[in-house]
C-alpha cells in the first residue's frame, strides 16, 4: 500500500467513525452504515469531497444557483448576508458534522418516475438560489451531495430523518441558548465556548485556541453593538483569558470562558500541556 493509499484508508476510517464531528450534529448521529453510504457516492460520482483553502473558496454564495447540500465533515464555516450599507452581517456559525443547503432536499418536490429513472424519482427543479453567503472561517473539508441523491437518501436509509432532525433541533438550541442570555459578557462568552473542540484540544494537547472571528462579526453573531464586544474584550485581556489580533481571537484560558458563560463541561482544561495552538 502507497503512502497516498495509506492516507487515504485513514481519512476514511476518521470520516466513517465521525472523529471531530460536533454532538448532535448529523454526521454524528447518522450511524456507521449511513455515513459508508453517504461517502460511497463519492467513489460512485454522485458526490464529492471538497475542500474549501479559505474565506473566499465560498460553499454558497448569496444570490447563485446551486444543486447541492453539503455535510461538513472538518472545519468551521459563518453564514452570512449582505446589509444594504455593503457590510456583511454574521447570522450563525456552523460547526463540524453539521449538514448545509439540506433546505431544497426537505422541499419534497420529487414525483414518481417511469423505469428511466434508476431511484424511480425525478426533481422537477434542481436549482436554487441561495440567499446567504457560506464560506470557511479558514478551511473547511466538505461532502458535497446533488440535492437529489441526499434526499433518496434520507427516503431509503433508517434512522436518516432522526439524524437531520436531532442536527435541526441542535441549532435550534445552540442559538436559544446563545440569543437567549440577557447578560452581555455571558452571551459572548458562550458563543466563543461554542466554536471549541474541547476533545480535539485535550487530544492535541493545545490550551490556546485560535478563533478566526473579526469584532464585528461576534457583534452581528450574538446582537450586540461592536463598541459592547470591544469593551468585553479589553476587560478579558486584562485578566488574560484571551488575546486578540488581526481577525483572530485567541482563548487562553478555556476554563475561566466556561465560568462566564455558566457553561458545564464534561473536559478539565487543566489536563492540557502548556504547548501553543
Amino acid at each position: 500500500m502507497t503512502l497516498a493509499e495509506r492516507h487515504a484508508e485513514a481519512l476514511q476510517h476518521a470520516l466513517v467513525g465521525a472523529w471531530g464531528a460536533r454532538q448532535g450534529s448529523f454526521w454524528a448521529e447518522l450511524d456507521s452504515d449511513g455515513r459508508r453510504k453517504l461517502l460511497g457516492y463519492v467513489a460512485g460520482g454522485r458526490g464529492s469531497l471538497r475542500w474549501y483553502s479559505g474565506e473566499h473558496d465560498m460553499m454558497y454564495q448569496e444570490g447563485h444557483t446551486d444543486t447541492h447540500a453539503v455535510i461538513l465533515l472538518a472545519g468551521h464555516v459563518k453564514v452570512t448576508v449582505d446589509k444594504p450599507a455593503g457590510e456583511d452581517s454574521l447570522l450563525v456559525i456552523r460547526y463540524p458534522g453539521q449538514i448545509l443547503g439540506e433546505d431544497k432536499a426537505l422541499r419534497r418536490d420529487l414525483f414518481r418516475a417511469g423505469k428511466s429513472d434508476p431511484d424511480g424519482y425525478v426533481r422537477r427543479n434542481e436549482t436554487t438560489v441561495r440567499t446567504v453567503t457560506v464560506q470557511p472561517l479558514e478551511w473547511a473539508l466538505g461532502l458535497a451531495i446533488p440535492s437529489s441523491g441526499l434526499e433518496m437518501f434520507l427516503m431509503m436509509h433508517p434512522g436518516a430523518w432522526a439524524a437531520l432532525a436531532t442536527d435541526l433541533r441542535s441549532r435550534l438550541d445552540e442559538a436559544e441558548t446563545r440569543i437567549g442570555e440577557k447578560i452581555a459578557d455571558r452571551r459572548l462568552a458562550k458563543a466563543l465556548a461554542s466554536m471549541i473542540d474541547y476533545e480535539m484540544a485535550l487530544h492535541e494537547g493545545k490550551r490556546k485556541i485560535k478563533l478566526s472571528l473579526t469584532q464585528r462579526e461576534l457583534a452581528s453573531w450574538i446582537g450586540v453593538s461592536k463598541e459592547t464586544v470591544e469593551r468585553i474584550l479589553h476587560i478579558w485581556r486584562r485578566r488574560e483569558i484571551v488575546e486578540t489580533g488581526y481577525r483572530t481571537i485567541t482563548v487562553l484560558r478555556p476554563d475561566e470562558l466556561l465560568r462566564i458563560a455558566n457553561v458545564r463541561s464534561s473536559y478539565d482544561p487543566s489536563q492540557w500541556s502548556l504547548g501553543t495552538a
